[in-house]
């Protein structure tokens, strides 16, 4: 996907590519360090929960108008301005972090800005790449997303127990600027034919309509999106509820708990894409992907029921040493699970469909990502995490047995 990739050349790729990076990861920097904040202060899985629910919901609620609204101007502007708001919003957290409400409200508005800078990228990126390579650059920002979204979780976990909620908020407003003088340099982007209000939201519930009707008819795109928007929730889900993974299965602090569950997450990812890679270089006749995805959804689970049980069980000792080696495993199931599910939407979508089916992927992701968060806080909070971590282990053990006997899925 990078090497000799033409695209790494394209000084304006190179920008609004930094500009996402930087912006995926603020955001998740910020949350999961609200997160571990949240549970230091009301030990309340559920708070945890409705802090990536309040983020959700304008996704929901204002994101295909503002989809719409931003065809109608200057995409640049809206990208610079964006970020300086959100930018600010950072330096604002750093004041009432301590104020659950507050928090909660700053994070909506956070997000409702969110909604207006994600669709200028997505429509800028036509306008600055060349048709023929569209497709690989939207394959690369689909990729550094989900990648991005996973490190920051991860550098958050890391820096959280060194320099606190404070600085990580702080390291958010500095990525949010260095997305600023990124787009800064990219030269104006407006709409080639000026349309109404109106006319915009028609033209954007087309394509949507078009988008889920190619969902709709084509059982193996629906199957790899389900597989990626199911890797994603679980990440999301594990992010939220891992304070509480810590204090009651592992009954370690915060800090000790981003080195044994969030750093070897990150490594396990890591090590997953690289052997993947790997593998699928050196086989001849091509590794197939629904081998892959099944063995690493069998693994997934085995993990997760291993987590749930044997850690009851383990000495304190020798559970320091184990959890780790799961969480390396988990991660990188997931990413074995969500680069070959990801690589067959690109390959099979045609061209000119590909920009809105990964918009409508967004769209059903946060959708379907909204129920279990309520679900996951409130087990959280009244069943407990090691409940929570069995269902898990139950979910994964029945998408390997629905991929395994249904018979569409031999194709992919």
């Amino acid at each position: 996907m990078f090497r000799q990739n033409p695209l790494l050349h394209d000084k304006n790729f190179v920008r609004i590519w930094i500009s996402q990076i930087a912006s995926v990861m603020a955001i998740y920097i910020a949350n999961y360090a609200l997160v571990l904040s949240l549970y230091k202060n009301t030990n309340s899985p559920l708070a945890t929960s409705l802090l990536w629910i309040v983020y959700c919901l304008p996704i929901l609620l204002v994101g295909p108008m503002a989809a719409t609204i931003v065809d109608l101007y200057n995409k640049k502007k809206i990208l610079m301005i964006t970020n300086l708001l959100q930018s600010g919003l950072m330096v604002l957290l750093i004041f009432v972090h301590s104020k659950m409400f507050l928090v909660y409200g700053i994070v909506f508005f956070y997000s409702v800005i969110n909604q207006l800078y994600q669709p200028s990228e997505a429509s800028a990126l036509p306008m600055l790449v060349k048709k023929e390579e569209l497709t690989q650059a939207n394959g690369l920002f689909f990729f550094s997303g989900q990648a991005s979204s996973f490190a920051g979780i991860a550098i958050a976990g890391i820096l959280f127990p060194i320099i606190g909620v404070n600085f990580s908020i702080a390291l958010c407003a500095v990525l949010l600027l260095v997305a600023f003088v990124a787009v800064s340099g990219l030269p104006e982007i407006l709409r080639q034919t000026h349309v109404s209000f109106e006319q915009g939201l028609v033209d954007f519930v087309k394509k949507m309509v078009e988008g889920y009707k190619y969902i709709k008819s084509n059982r193996l795109v629906l199957y790899a999106i389900i597989l990626i928007g199911s890797m994603s929730i679980t990440i999301t889900l594990l992010a939220v509820n891992a304070p509480a993974l810590a204090d009651e299965l592992l009954k370690i602090n915060l800090e000790t708990a981003s080195t044994l569950i969030v750093l070897p997450a990150l490594l396990g990812a890591l090590g997953g894409i690289y052997m993947l890679t790997r593998a699928t270089k050196n086989s001849k006749n091509g590794l197939r992907k629904r081998f892959v995805i099944e063995r690493a959804l069998l693994i997934l689970g085995l993990c997760f029921l291993a987590l749930s049980i044997l850690t009851t069980y383990l000495p304190f000792g020798v559970r320091n040493y184990f959890v780790p080696v799961i969480v390396a495993i988990i991660g990188a199931c997931i990413a074995s699970i969500q680069i070959p599910a990801q690589t067959f939407l690109q390959e099979t979508t045609p061209k000119h469909m590909l920009g809105r089916l990964m918009g409508n992927v967004s769209f059903m992701i946060t959708l379907m990502t909204v129920i279990p968060l309520v679900f996951s806080g409130v087990m959280g909070e009244f069943i407990g995490a090691r409940s929570f971590i069995f269902l898990l282990a139950v979910v994964c053990g029945v998408g390997y047995y629905l991929l395994v006997k249904h018979p569409d899925a031999t194709d992919l």
